[in-house]
């Protein structure tokens, strides 16, 4: 699996475990989530406290942020949940055309699609 550096791949296991998930859950929605929101908790921390065991609280999370960084926490409500959180995040990671997080969307579209 990709990750962005170090800190995101420490944030990920990290968070999998604040979830009560492994990386062998058997649930995509969760693992695409987490490794969303996992490359974003470098630069904002408050996003490992809206991640809790079998759930995450998105209702916090869409405050945080603006451009790529409410595009990408978008786009971990979408592929965690597309009926409850009808995003078109995949659109809104387009337009704001950050290539500097292309593979992290390519890759949690991976993990939520082809597990």
């Amino acid at each position: 699996m990709y990750f962005r550096n170090a800190q995101h791949e420490n944030n990920f296991y990290s968070f999998l475990a604040r979830a009560g998930k492994s990386e062998h859950c058997s649930e995509p929605d969760y693992l695409a989530a987490i490794y969303i929101l996992s490359s974003l908790a470098e630069d904002h921390p408050v996003i490992e406290k809206c991640i809790h065991p079998d759930s995450i609280n998105f209702g916090l999370l869409s405050r945080i942020g603006t451009g790529i960084t409410a595009a990408l926490i978008h786009l971990a409500m979408d592929v965690f949940n597309p009926f409850f959180w009808p995003c078109h995040s995949v659109q809104e990671f387009i337009r704001e055309n950050d290539p500097y997080y292309g593979r992290i969307v390519m890759n949690a579209i991976k993990i939520r699609h082809l597990v």
